[in-house]
């Protein structure tokens, strides 16, 4: 992690997705993915200000287009018990908050990329 320059009030920390997989391949469950998600905001705090404020959006996992049934429902549930953690955290850290998931006409808006996931440029804007 590299934060240099002018001072940072806020990051949008996007997480989770990737992090739940790890659990197919090398057992990497929840509590795992919660404790390295402590040592990034403790590390980002070190690196900017402990006021800058760390956003957690809750991603719209139902939303992507990279998961077909029954796969879909099972990584929706899966990704709950990371967004579980992602509230702990933000129970645990002063400053930290999650954001919930977005409405779903922002879909038509622009905001979201192709892949039904992740946001566009207008999207992060937003």
């Amino acid at each position: 992690m590299n934060i240099t320059g002018e001072e940072i009030t806020g990051i949008i920390l996007m997480c989770g997705l990737n992090d739940w997989k790890k659990v197919l391949t090398n057992g990497k469950g929840p509590s795992f993915f919660y404790e390295n998600l402590c040592r990034i905001i403790s590390e980002i705090r070190t690196r900017t200000s402990p006021t800058t404020r760390i956003f957690l959006p809750i991603l719209p996992i139902e939303w992507g287009s990279g998961f077909p049934n029954p796969m879909k429902q099972f990584a929706i549930g899966v990704s709950s018990m990371w967004d579980v953690k992602k509230e702990e955290a933000a129970l645990e850290f002063p400053g930290v908050f999650v954001v919930p998931k977005p409405p779903e006409y922002i879909k038509i808006k622009g905001c979201i990329g192709k892949d039904g996931l992740h946001p566009t440029a207008l999207g992060y804007k937003v």
